[in-house]
């Protein structure tokens, strides 16, 4: 608590005479916990920080808790330790606008598949309990919707964001082109994982109408015709530089 009300006061000690600017104490705050490594304070204190801003003070502490989270869903080892993670990032979705929260969807997404994988990958070798197979099909389940959720909803931002592209006059078109630029981002990646959970969950659950699924998403990244299985001739070469194009092609 000492820590805290040092970092809290510090701006206004250095100049006492100036109107105290509450953001440098904020953030020596949480860089004090974060050099402690108390994850928990810390996530409270950006749940109650959420509360209390808008804009894009708002925006940057949810990005900043759904980064714990992901770090902390990808520590997790128990679905008891899972589910109360899980249920505190769909609350922290609840209050961003669905425009900011597709990367924070994502990489939430993404901690929880990268658990499920490791689940996949030691049944493979026989080394998972029934246990940990049920729980790998939860968490794949789950993600794969997700991913296919903001795949299809950021799809719908890249065409907008495009038909604004080409009604702006040049000098008004950077910002809209930085967004589309992020927006096709997320876009590809959605549609890497969600054919890397449908293939895994093909491998766990036994349910090889999933392999089919996750074809077509890869599909999707190498060139295929909308619904269809990729094919050499519309293979994107010059992309396959990109790691997760070049992984889709081994998906």
């Amino acid at each position: 608590m000492a820590g805290w009300a040092l970092a809290a006061s510090a701006p206004a000690l250095a100049q006492p005479d100036a109107p105290v600017d509450t953001e440098p104490a904020i953030q020596q705050l949480e860089d004090y916990l974060t050099q402690l490594a108390l994850t928990d304070v810390l996530a409270a204190h950006l749940r109650q920080r959420l509360a209390e801003t808008t804009g894009q003070a708002r925006t940057r502490t949810a990005e900043r808790l759904a980064s714990i989270y992901a770090t902390q869903l990808g520590e997790a080892r128990t679905a008891g330790q899972r589910l109360p993670l899980e249920q505190a990032a769909r609350e922290l979705l609840k209050v961003v606008p669905e425009s900011e929260s597709f990367d924070l969807r994502l990489n939430l997404a993404k901690a929880t598949y990268l658990q499920a994988e490791e689940i996949a990958e030691r049944d493979r070798l026989r080394l998972a309990t029934p246990e940990d197979r049920a729980e790998g099909l939860r968490m794949l389940r789950g993600s794969l919707a997700v991913f296919e959720d903001v795949a299809r909803r950021v799809s719908a931002r890249v065409e907008q964001l495009e038909h604004q592209e080409r009604d702006l006059p040049d000098e008004a078109v950077v910002q809209v082109r930085e967004a589309l630029g992020d927006a096709v981002r997320v876009r590809s990646l959605s549609h890497y994982y969600a054919g890397w959970c449908a293939y895994y969950t093909a491998l766990l659950g036994n349910e090889p109408a999933r392999l089919d699924e996750g074809v077509k998403h890869f599909g999707w990244l190498l060139g295929a015709a909308s619904g269809k299985a990729p094919t050499l001739d519309r293979l994107p070469l010059t992309l396959l530089k990109y790691d997760h194009i070049a992984r889709s092609v081994i998906g």
